[in-house]
């Protein structure tokens, strides 16, 4: 029976990159009682309120507990900004908190420990752009760099228009930049007549 359970574990686990939460467990018949006992023995790990990863022994590849704790929480959040030009490499600004997207209509989330910058969008903006992508260990909703680009002249005054225009500038550099791409994203983000000089000055 033991053996079962922990078979269990393993498969939601896979199934959720080496993560589950209690309502995952309950689901394939683990009980809160048994969750608990085998986090008392070593045997998974709680790396958030209500989240929690399975220990070595399962040979599952170790993801981010930062952005598994904002998947199970925000399933529909979209890394942007800061957080989305650091994993393409379009910064040297090292985040500090995890920058997500989220439709402007639902409620702010919060994670207990995790530090997050929140981006309240239209669902007609947060729908473009977005990618799935592997993050530190982690498939997440991610905004390609064209969009991200925009998001973050969108919001200059925020995370600060260096960092805006570095990204700008690194991205230009890439074989394979596409300025129109730059500027479809600048447009639905109604930023093109902010972005538009800089890429004059840049190209």
């Amino acid at each position: 029976m033991y053996q079962k359970t922990e078979e269990k574990l393993e498969k939601i686990a896979r199934k959720h990159q080496g993560v589950f939460t209690l309502n995952d467990a309950k689901e394939v018949g683990i009980s809160q009682t048994t969750v608990y006992r085998l986090r008392k023995s070593g045997k998974i790990a709680n790396i958030y309120r209500g989240i929690y990863q399975l220990n070595d022994q399962f040979n599952i590849s170790a993801s981010s507990p930062e952005y598994l704790a904002v998947k199970s929480r925000v399933p529909d959040a979209v890394l942007c900004c800061i957080s989305a030009l650091y994993h393409h490499e379009l910064t040297t600004e090292i985040p500090g908190s995890v920058h997500i997207a989220i439709n402007r209509n639902k409620s702010i989330p919060k994670i207990d420990y995790l530090p997050l910058e929140i981006y309240r969008m239209q669902k007609t903006t947060l729908s473009q752009g977005v990618q799935t992508l592997s993050v530190g260990g982690v498939m997440m909703k991610i905004f390609s760099p064209e969009k991200t680009i925009a998001d973050c002249f969108k919001y200059r005054n925020r995370i600060g228009v260096d960092i805006a225009i570095e990204g700008l500038k690194r991205y230009l550099e890439r074989p394979d930049a596409n300025i129109s791409s730059i500027l479809k994203m600048a447009d639905i983000t109604r930023v093109s007549k902010i972005i538009e000089p800089y890429l004059e000055a840049l190209v």
